[in-house]
């Protein structure tokens, strides 16, 4: 038996909604395990719960509307199982949508890591934990599963009852030898892709010698255009040379005209500026003339005038009418004083003789104390009067001094703009004095220049005498450099055209080569296209034919030998043997003869599918070595219809498997003296529980 650390093992179940369990945890245990409980308690749901969480809900086998709970909108499978040493747990999830039951995401937990996944992405990591062939992770039909760990019971007499052709197509897609067949039927499509390319290379490759022939026509036509080409060569140089000899005459002959039109515009220029520089004399002359006057008339306006600064005179008055104007001021608050102290004397004094009582004392006032009073107040009177007098003349006095001031500051006022005046025109004398100092110069300059202008227009005259043979030579050069440059363009032409000319030979030559390369290449590959198609026909097909039936007899033999011994230690009738004919069909010997097994009575018909089942179960696990479900066996009511002595062979059945793990659904009470351990299941209220 294979190690347990690397086969899976089952460990832990959780329900949730899933048929007749509403929230139920199966632990199972390691050696032989009876799932016990009367019919309809449900013990299958179990192994059906078992194989959605592996691999899903399964539209003809195991739809979700057969497993999700009546009534309920959501149910759940966890599944914690074992494989190499590592523990793993699996979970799906069914929903009620709008278009039916269908499979919510889920996911996988190993080695500590969780990943969400998808239904389909689930079913493909357990594929892979599993060791299950990938290729069948998209059929409908999870056949080594069925038919290795656990196979329904109405299932696997389905298989024996089945129409050979199909019971055999099934056999080889559970065995993996339908890959011979496979195999076989690519090799047909790929033997017409191989005609058909054939055919195709050697349409394309027929004309090959033809092509070969039109290259060496080219190839001659090529030598000859060469040869026209290289006898082109010289007159070509030659008019290539003289073409530039007489450019290079035209070029000289250019730079001579270029020269000269220059000489031209300088002079033209030089002419121009004398034109000028005479109008500007003319016009500087009778400038000179106008400024003369106006210098003889301000020397006559300006001759033995006063110009003296008159500003200080002006300001020394200004400061003493000031100084007057605070005298005035002062003398006008000393007359309002005294009038104010002659105003309240006077009052005083009235007031005094018509006072009867005094205020502050009450008495009576004597009448010549009032005398007395009155005449000291018209002695301050009088004296107020006097100077009242004195103020008046001073006031006057200033008065008469600031209009003197004035009138002397309004005649220094009037001196000192005549002077500024006069100033003004000296300025403007001098000024014009300056001009006319300014356009003597001019005049002087503009006089030299003429002279420097009539100097360089007779060289210029002289340079252009020089070039007029050069000028006059310059059409005629440029008519001979057209003649050349004509022969030269002809013989381009001519050149150029045989060039182009080979160039399309040439283009014609690499096309052509392109085809005969690839049209040689094509022979070849159809050289070894007939190689390969004759290797595939006559010997690969017919190799695949004979392995085919060599794996399919040797598993045949195996089978056939396990079936017979199940059977015989299930059924210890010497009258009664199996074996399976050549296509996997069970035949059944009665007392020498064949028979059907629709003539066997329940117990025999049930020895016959548990001895081809186990027989089965043992041939796939060894010749699909690489699956980890090989220590795992899930029995489905195996002894139906079994009598009491049978029932006693299950003992030997279950001791000579050697399998790590049997779950054995069965309502017989006897098993359970067979088996290592006993999970019993109840059902009370439509509701199934683990009766602990």
């Amino acid at each position: 038996m294979a190690g347990e650390r690397e086969l899976m093992q089952l460990k832990r179940l959780v329900l949730r909604n899933i048929r007749s369990y509403t929230d139920a945890a199966i632990d199972f245990p390691q050696g032989s395990v009876l799932l016990a409980g009367d019919i309809g308690s449900g013990k299958s749901t179990i192994l059906l719960a078992v194989e959605f969480a592996l691999f899903g809900i399964k539209a003809s086998e195991l739809p979700g509307s057969s497993l999700l709970r009546h009534g309920k909108r959501e149910g759940s499978v966890e599944l914690v199982f074992s494989i190499d040493g590592r523990d793993i747990l699996i979970k799906r999830v069914l929903k009620q949508a709008a278009n039916g039951i269908v499979q919510d995401a889920g996911y996988l937990i190993r080695d500590g890591v969780k990943k969400d996944a998808t239904p389909k992405e689930l079913r493909a990591l357990v594929f892979e934990i599993l060791g299950y062939p990938k290729d069948l992770v998209g059929k409908s039909k999870d056949l080594i599963y069925r038919y290795t760990v656990y196979t329904p019971q109405e299932a696997m007499k389905e298989i024996l009852t089945a129409k050979k052709e199909e019971r055999l197509d099934i056999l080889r897609r559970v065995f993996n030898v339908d890959k011979y067949k496979r195999i076989r039927e690519n090799s047909v499509i790929v033997l017409g892709a191989l005609k058909e390319r054939r055919k195709e290379l050697e349409g394309f490759s027929a004309n090959l010698p033809e092509k070969k022939r039109e290259r060496e026509e080219l190839e001659e036509e090529q030598r000859g255009i060469a040869g026209r080409i290289a006898e082109l060569q010289p007159a070509l140089g030659e008019a290539r040379k003289m073409a530039r000899e007489k450019a290079a005459a035209l070029e000289k002959a250019e730079k001579e005209a270029r020269e000269a039109q220059l000489l031209r515009r300088e002079l033209a220029g030089l002419e121009a500026r004398m034109g000028a520089i005479l109008e500007q004399r003319k016009r500087n002359a009778a400038e000179l003339e106008r400024t003369a006057k106006e210098i003889l008339v301000l020397e006559n306006e300006t001759q033995g005038r006063d110009i003296a600064d008159h500003a200080k005179g002006i300001m020394e008055r200004m400061s003493a009418l000031q100084s007057k104007e605070k005298e005035l001021r002062a003398v006008h608050q000393s007359v309002s004083s005294l009038l104010t102290k002659k105003e309240q004397s006077e009052d005083t004094a009235r007031k005094v003789m018509t006072l009867d009582d005094c205020p502050l004392c009450r008495q009576r006032v004597a009448h010549s104390h009032k005398e007395t009073i009155a005449a000291d107040e018209a002695r301050k009177q009088k004296e107020w009067d006097s100077l009242l007098v004195k103020e008046k003349q001073r006031e006057s006095e200033i008065t008469g001094a600031m209009g003197a001031l004035q009138k002397e500051a309004d005649e220094l006022r009037k001196r000192q703009g005549e002077a500024a005046a006069l100033r003004v025109k000296l300025q403007t004398l001098g000024r014009r004095r300056q001009d006319r100092m300014l356009k003597e110069g001019e005049q002087e300059s503009l006089k030299k220049e003429i002279g420097q202008i009539s100097v360089r227009k007779l060289d210029l005259i002289l340079q252009l005498g020089q070039k007029k043979a050069a000028e006059e030579g310059y059409q005629s050069a440029k008519e001979e450099v057209e003649k050349a440059r004509g022969k030269e363009q002809k013989a381009e032409l001519e050149h150029l055209g045989m060039k182009k000319e080979l160039e399309g030979v040439q283009r014609l030559l690499a096309v052509i080569g392109k085809d005969i390369r690839e049209k040689s290449e094509a022979v070849e590959k159809l050289k070894r296209l007939r190689g390969v198609h004759e290797w595939l026909s006559a010997f690969f097909m017919n190799l695949m034919l004979t392995m085919e039936r060599h794996v399919m007899l040797q598993i045949n033999k195996e089978f056939s030998e396990l079936f017979r011994n199940w059977f015989s230690t299930l059924m210890e009738d010497e009258m009664l043997s199996v074996r399976l004919d050549d296509e996997f069909t069970p035949l059944i010997e009665q007392d020498g003869y064949e028979t059907s097994i629709d003539n066997l009575s329940g117990g025999e018909k049930t020895s016959v599918a548990l001895s081809y089942r186990l027989a089965l179960n043992r041939v796939i696990n060894d010749v699909v070595a690489e699956i980890k479900t090989r220590d795992i066996l899930m029995l489905d009511e195996p002894t139906d219809g079994f009598s009491t002595e049978q029932l006693d062979k299950v003992r030997e059945v279950l001791e000579t498997l050697r399998i790590g793990q049997v779950i054995i659904v069965s309502h017989e009470a006897k098993i359970e003296s067979f088996v290592d351990n006993v999970i019993r299941i109840a059902k009370q209220d439509h509701v199934s529980r683990v009766v602990v």
